[in-house]
Parts: structure tokens; C-alpha cells; sequence
């Protein structure tokens, strides 16, 4: 759980192809001979913010007097809204929210709504052999308004969802006149339909708050935490306001969820290292994490341990819906009745009063400890040191602002022993608050000098 809601995996194709730009003109600028239109099937609604559901207006290529009836706008970017597949032979519910949410974000624009039903309620390997009619409908309805109302094609933008990303790919490669931007939506996963389209409306409705997804090779690296890396556009904002990008290969990008607009979470990576005096596996198990920060604290962020082998560093991936601000903490619970996490003992001592962090009342044989936690954040791109120190006089706050402040690795000088005597344990990782507190003046007198 997760602000109380769930977190869902969607996999999500999202792209633009901006084929247009100043030096680039398009591809045929002379006119060109009359082209009948009665073979047109495909209609034009033009929407208004007042009624998105309302097919009211249609442009109808070859009318002109249909562009003084609708209204249309002869200066403004032009939103081309396409369909997928329909069992129904009905519009879905996800069209009038795209088409308000478009309005919302830019107010005098023309969205209009690419009306195949006909041959989109068919069966499914037809309707996708019709994607390539609809496709040149769309790009004799561009070349319409480019040469009867001298309309820049650079100013249309093309959305297709499902089946309907398609049919956008095919009216670009068919047009005489190369559009700004094609959007193509469509899920990967058949059981959350939809889900796709509603991240690329969330990110016109929440620009404040966009998500973030990372290039990683698979799901299972993913889940470990460790492509949570922007270097070399490795990152990218999903949805409306991704970043253009040269790139010859496409590669997949992954995010997590929340379950409700905004649907942004952040990431991060969290890698601690277990040592053992001896060479005993532990079977896997599951612990509690919980990220506190200046703004906020997110808990029980619920993290699967695997099979652990002593000597070797784990990485995990969490992830919260809540903005914590700057990490100041991290608390495991651990929960367990293994063998390795009821059969070693101590105690956590305030963090905030106390300059000693962990005490031990005897030594235990057969311990398991945490030597440092590292954690990187994804969507800030920080990295933080987390050590846990045996006694005020091991603490130096020199350190502290190094590790909190400036990538790169520091040097833990003890280690943290887990331990509890019950089935469940609680450890905290922190950076005391007056050196905190140093790191943070010094970084304001950086900004300012």
C-alpha cells in the first residue's frame, strides 16, 4: 500500500516523432492537382472544452464552408484524436477526457476527434488491415488543410491510442506535408486497459507533477533498483512533455505507479551490503521500509528479501507516493521468524537526542551486519551514504555533509549490527541534524556567492 492506494506496473510504448522543424521544410510545397474526396470515409469532429462528448461539427475535406461552421482555428495547434479497436462500435469514456484535458492545457486549440467506428467495429485482423485506409484519410484531410487554408502541417500533432497509433504511423508515412508530432499510446499489458492513455492525460493535467520512467533492459533489473540513471537520456518525462531525442534504436523504459491521478511516484534505489563471519546462506524474507525526509515520512513500504549470502551487496527498488523532500532517514523492519533475524540482539537509541546510535549488551556469534546503506534517489538523481555509528566520538560531520550532499561513496567507519530478540526488528539509518544542519547552510552560501 501506498497513499492507500495500490501500485500498479504499466508497461507503456509512448513516443513523438517531431518531423518538422525550421531548417526542414516538408516534403511538397507546390500545389497540388484538385484530389476528389468522396472516397474520404473517416470523419472530423471538431470538439469545444463546453461539450467534449458532443459530435456537433464535422470538417468535412473538400467543404470549406464547414471550417467557418465549426469554428475552426486557422492559427492554432491542432490535436487529431484516433481511436483504437472498439467491440461496442461506440466511442470509450477515455476520448472526452483527453479531449477536455488537451483544452485545459492549451486553451485555444483545435481538438479534433478521428470518428472511424465503422471500420474499427470489425473483427480485430480487419480492423487493423483498415488502419491503413483511416491512415490515408488523415493525410488527405492534412494536405486539405494545408493547401486550401495554407494551414502549417508543423502545427498538427496526431494521438493514437491502440490500434489507433497505427493508424497515426500510416497517415504520417502516406502525407504529402510532414506533421509536428505523432503520440502513440498503447499498453502492453492486456489487464490494464487504458491505463496507458490515462498517464499521457495525467501529464496534461499534472505538468507540476510528472512521471518519470528509466531505460532498463527488463522488469526483473528494473525491480533491483539499479537503472534509476538519467546519464546519457536514460531518463526521460513521460507522457506530454517528454524530451525529444535522437536516437537511432528504440529501447523500453520503466516506471512504477500510483493508483490515482497524479500518478507519479518516486523511486529509489536502496543497496546494503551484508557481512557474516561465516558462510551461511539465510533463506529469504521480508522487511518494512520506511524514508523520512524535510517535507515528509513515507512508511511500510514493503520490500522481499532474497535468499541472502554473506559478503555480498543486495539492491532493491522502493517507491512512494509521497514527496518526502530531502532524505534525512531510513528505518528497516524486519519481518521474520528465520533463524537469522530471532538469534541476534540490541537496540535503537533516539536519533535526535543522542549522538550513540546502537548498543550491544554482549556479543553474539553468528551476527549478520549492515556495513553501509547506500540509496539513490531517482528523480533528483542524489546519491546518500547512510552509515549507523557505535559512539558519539566516532561521528564526524565533515562526513556526514560529504556523503549527503556530493555523489560518490564515503567511508562508513564501523558497522550496524541487526539484531532483535523477537520475530520483528527495527534499524535506523540517519545523518545526525546539526551536521545535517551545517551541509545545509553550506550549500545556501554556495548558491548565493
Amino acid at each position: 500500500m501506498a497513499g492507500g492506494g495500490y501500485i500498479v506496473w504499466i508497461s507503456i510504448f509512448l513516443f513523438r516523432l517531431s518531423r518538422v522543424s525550421a531548417n526542414h521544410p516538408a516534403r511538397h510545397t507546390a500545389p497540388q492537382t484538385e484530389r476528389d474526396f468522396n472516397s474520404v470515409q473517416t470523419k472530423f469532429s471538431l470538439r469545444t472544452a463546453l461539450d467534449p462528448e458532443g459530435d456537433s461539427c464535422y470538417l468535412i475535406p473538400g467543404q470549406l464552408e464547414s471550417i467557418r461552421r465549426c469554428n475552426f482555428n486557422q492559427t492554432a495547434r491542432t490535436f487529431l484524436v484516433i481511436h483504437g479497436w472498439t467491440v461496442t462500435g461506440m466511442f470509450e469514456s477515455w476520448i472526452p477526457k483527453l479531449v477536455l484535458a488537451l483544452y485545459e492545457r492549451e486553451g485555444d486549440s483545435n481538438v479534433i476527434v478521428v470518428d472511424w467506428l465503422t471500420r474499427a467495429h470489425q473483427h480485430y485482423p480487419i480492423a487493423a488491415d483498415n488502419t491503413k485506409l483511416v491512415g490515408r484519410d488523415i493525410a488527405y484531410f492534412i494536405e486539405w488543410l494545408e493547401e486550401k487554408l495554407n494551414f502549417p502541417s508543423q502545427k498538427v500533432h496526431m494521438l493514437g491510442y491502440s490500434l489507433g497509433a497505427h493508424v497515426a504511423g500510416f497517415a504520417g508515412s502516406y502525407g504529402l506535408y510532414r506533421v509536428g508530432r505523432i503520440t502513440a499510446v498503447a499498453n502492453a499489458i492486456k489487464c490494464q486497459h487504458e491505463r496507458a492513455i490515462h498517464l499521457f492525460i495525467d501529464s496534461l493535467l499534472n505538468e507540476n507533477y510528472p512521471s518519470v520512467a528509466y531505460r532498463c533492459s527488463n522488469q526483473e533489473t528494473f525491480e533491483k533498483g539499479v537503472c534509476l540513471s538519467c546519464r546519457k537520456n536514460r531518463c526521460n518525462t513521460l507522457g506530454y512533455d517528454v524530451r525529444r531525442i535522437r536516437s537511432k534504436r528504440s529501447g523500453r523504459m520503466y516506471l512504477k505507479t500510483g493508483a490515482d491521478m497524479p500518478f507519479r511516484v518516486y523511486h529509489y534505489q536502496l543497496k546494503m551490503h551484508f557481512f557474516r563471519d561465516i558462510n551461511q546462506t539465510e533463506t529469504a524474507a521480508n522487511f518494512l521500509v520506511s524514508l523520512s525526509g524535510t517535507l515528509n515520512e513515507s512508511k511500510g513500504l514493503a520490500v522481499r528479501v532474497p535468499d541472502i549470502l554473506p559478503n555480498r551487496t543486495y539492491s532493491f527498488l522502493v517507491h512512494t507516493e509521497v514527496d518526502i523532500g530531502e532524505l534525512l532517514m531510513v528505518k528497516l523492519q524486519w519481518e521474520s521468524s528465520s533463524s537469522l533475524w530471532s538469534s541476534i540482539v540490541g537496540k535503537v537509541t533516539q536519533p535526535w537526542t543522542m549522538w550513540r546510535f546502537w548498543e550491544t549488551s554482549e556479543e553474539v556469534t553468528n551476527d549478520l551486519e549492515i556495513r553501509k546503506m547506500r540509496v539513490k534517489a531517482g528523480e533528483t538523481q542524489k546519491r546518500i551514504v547512510f552509515c549507523a555509528k557505535n559512539s558519539a566520538s566516532q561521528i564526524r560531520c565533515a562526513d556526514t555533509i560529504n556523503t549527503t550532499f556530493h555523489p560518490g561513496v564515503s567511508q562508513c567507519p564501523e558497522n550496524i549490527l541487526i539484531s532483535t530478540q523477537t520475530s520483528q526488528s527495527q534499524t535506523n539509518f540517519f545523518l545526525p541534524r546539526n551536521c545535517l544542519a551545517v551541509g545545509i547552510l553550506k550549500k545556501l552560501d554556495e548558491q548565493l556567492s
